[in-house]
């Protein structure tokens, strides 16, 4: 049951939310058997560098939902981030997870948007305003029982230091009710800053906090801010909890 900031907030959202936009070329064949298998080949050998290259060391994965739609929204500072998530998760739920992505950056040409697309499963999103096609697109494979992965800080932090979270997670967990899983990402910064074109060895830690649900309970009553505000010391507390820096560099 909703808590009543959640259900007068997401009283806002248009009615079109509810109904997935009108596909283009990549949504009709996103889900065809050959992208299905060429996205799982394409996975192979950068799930093979995580584990070896990276030394990817996974930690809190049952948090993540076996089955069923989830969000997963980690903290956010290199291009290996989202590459580190499909990393952490089954090869058998790679086309089963997409993750959200600048529509400015990674859809400037197709070669970039297509290796996008077959690497995380891109949706892209237009950072400038509100992307009502991307946020209608997202509703609607959250439906068809998909993982997504959103960072709700919106950009890379060239730091390595959390920014603030945007509210758009939780407004879009709350209006589908699906579980808001807190992810902590460790290393990948140091091995592909925000500048840098290729990665330099070095380990890298995903952390999954346990899920929260943002439309019922005490969650239920918190404003959108004051819930992202939530998640966002959720994602801080799995990093403080494990001894990392605030660089983003595993404690030895």
């Amino acid at each position: 049951m909703r808590g009543p900031a959640a259900e007068s907030e997401g009283a806002a959202y248009p009615p079109e939310w509810r109904y997935p936009p009108p596909p283009t070329v990549y949504d009709l064949v996103r889900d065809n058997a050959l992208l299905r298998a060429l996205r799982l080949l394409v996975h192979l050998p950068y799930r093979a560098s995580m584990r070896c290259w990276h030394r990817l060391d996974v930690r809190g994965a049952e948090n993540v939902p076996a089955a069923g739609p989830c969000l997963i929204a980690p903290n956010h500072s290199s291009h290996l981030d989202a590459l580190a998530i499909f990393a952490s998760l089954p090869a058998s739920r790679v086309n089963a997870t997409c993750a959200v992505a600048a529509k400015d950056y990674f859809f400037r040409n197709p070669v970039v948007a297509l290796a996008a697309r077959l690497l995380v499963n891109c949706i892209p999103f237009d950072r400038t305003g509100h992307d009502a096609r991307a946020l209608r697109l997202c509703a609607a494979r959250i439906r068809e029982g998909k993982r997504l992965i959103i960072f709700p800080e919106g950009t890379r932090s060239a730091t390595g230091e959390i920014g603030a979270f945007k509210p758009g997670a939780v407004a879009l967990g709350r209006m589908l009710m699906v579980p808001v899983v807190p992810a902590w990402i460790g290393g990948a910064r140091e091995s592909l800053p925000k500048d840098a074109w290729f990665p330099r060895g070095g380990k890298i830690t995903v952390i999954f906090g346990e899920a929260l649900r943002f439309w019922e309970g005490d969650l239920g009553g918190l404003s959108h801010g004051a819930a992202a505000g939530t998640l966002e010391a959720a994602v801080r507390a799995l990093k403080d909890r494990l001894g990392h820096g605030g660089d983003g560099r595993c404690a030895s």
